[in-house]
């Protein structure tokens, strides 16, 4: 039988008069009705309550996590749990290493990691002490006046881009840049087995390396055809970190990140420096490499490393040149945008007095011990809003070292690094700049890797 589709009745009811009702009535007739409202929400809420709390799971519930996880696709590094740990930052962040992805969980409440400028006392080895770990501690064991000593600094990373520790940054591998197959756990507990608390030093934007393998790490001209070398290829012109570059600071902050979970409590990043450019260079890097904007993004940088070493359990200890800075070349002390707190000032004597010679500095003269005390009491004023530690460097005798511990002290300054042995290429940098600004004043470039300018 076949029904016939009517389609949806539509009733109508008539209106009941309700303002038609006496007074009594329409009194009545409300409170039967808020009765009955009330009635029918007590009735839901004591059938629904029981009937939710029955059907709820388990892992419904909300888990707070305080942990600061490292991860990448082929490991995962958990944060050290030494008494520097920090709670890290509000922040979900994630970096890139060729893949890699850096993952922070953080807090709500950041508590302020300030580092105390007058008890921080550290000895840094040097590249050749980290052939190995029993070479490591050898060296620890030589250290002069031990007692003295709180930290142990290692270079992890250093000026030019070789890396000093088995990481796990695909950059490194893929580029040479990986120099070594020492753990960076294994390197922070035998410092720790010494009796020291680790730090690790790791060189930035100061990196020959990575840019040469991967020219999008690197400065190149803005219409993309060239890369920029800061001389002529057969003068060894070299290619650096660009920090305009998100891949390259992705690097940097993964290796500083990756150190600070592998147990070192303290990270010195250094070399957030620019090339020296020649005013033709502007005209084909672009507009943003000039000095009155560029100092953005070596900052932004700078607090990106800052935010992937603070969540990863350990603090930051920000480095500038003392030379650089008496030059005027400053695009990183910027208290107002900086996140770090804490300013290593590497006063190395063998550098100043090289600069002074040339005539590009003034004022250096005396023993080693006053040359450090006269450069910080310059420096000083600039760095009042930091904690300041200052690094002992270049060729300076032990009893010149210890002068200048007491000579800074009196000062006001009694946190310092002791880093005699340790040498940096800053000066012949400067050097091969100066006579090439007197030679040419040619933009120095590779095109698809050619030698040719």
């Amino acid at each position: 039988m076949k029904i016939k589709n009517k389609g949806r009745k539509i009733y109508k009811t008539k209106e009941k008069n309700y303002y038609g009702k006496s007074p009594a009535a329409k009194v009545l007739s409300a409170s039967l009705t808020v009765l009955l409202i009330g009635g029918i929400g007590f009735i839901g809420y004591s059938v629904a309550g029981p009937v939710i709390d029955f059907t709820k799971k388990k892992g419904d519930e909300t888990v707070d996590t305080d942990d600061a996880v490292y991860t990448e696709d082929y490991t995962s590094i958990e944060p050290s749990s030494d008494e520097a740990a920090v709670q890290p930052e509000t922040s979900s962040k994630t970096s890139s290493s060729a893949g890699t992805t850096m993952t922070t969980a953080a807090e709500d409440t950041v508590m302020s990691h300030m580092v105390d400028a007058g008890t921080y006392h550290a000895y840094a080895l040097s590249e050749d002490d980290m052939v190995s770990i029993d070479a490591i501690k050898e060296a620890v064991k030589a250290i002069p006046d031990p007692q003295d000593i709180d930290f142990i600094e290692v270079p992890l990373k250093l000026a030019g881009g070789k890396v000093l520790y088995a990481t796990q940054a695909r950059e490194a591998a893929f580029t040479g840049a990986l120099q070594s197959s020492l753990k960076a756990e294994e390197i922070a507990e035998a410092i720790t087995d010494a009796g020291f608390r680790p730090a690790a030093h790791i060189s930035t934007f100061r990196d020959h390396i990575v840019p040469a393998t991967l020219p999008e790490t690197g400065y190149s001209f803005e219409d993309g055809s060239s890369q920029w070398l800061d001389n002529k290829p057969e003068k060894d012109g070299k290619p650096w970190l660009d920090p305009f570059s998100e891949q390259a600071v992705g690097y940097i902050s993964f290796l500083s990140g990756e150190a600070a979970g592998a147990g070192f409590e303290r990270v010195i990043c250094s070399d957030f420096v620019f090339p020296s450019f020649f005013d033709s260079d502007y005209d084909l890097l672009g507009d943003r490499y000039k000095e009155e904007e560029r100092y953005l993004a070596m900052t932004s940088a700078a607090n990106q490393i800052y935010d992937s070493i603070l969540s990863n359990g350990s603090s930051m200890m920000l480095e500038v040149s003392a030379g650089d800075m008496l030059m005027g070349k400053n695009d990183i002390v910027k208290p107002m945008v900086l996140s770090a707190n804490t300013i290593v000032i590497d006063i190395n004597c063998s550098d100043l007095k090289t600069l002074s010679d040339s005539g590009k500095i003034s004022g250096i003269s005396g023993s080693s011990s006053d040359i450090i005390t006269d450069v910080y009491t310059r420096l000083r004023e600039q760095l009042s809003d930091f904690n300041v530690v200052v690094r002992i460097s270049g060729d300076v005798s032990d009893d010149e070292v210890k002068a200048a511990k007491q000579k800074l002290k009196d000062a006001g300054c009694g946190s310092y690094i002791i880093s005699t042995s340790k040498s940096k290429p800053a000066v012949q940098e400067t050097t091969e700049t100066t006579q090439n600004s007197e030679e040419s004043t040619d933009t120095f470039y590779t095109d698809d890797y050619s030698q040719d300018q």
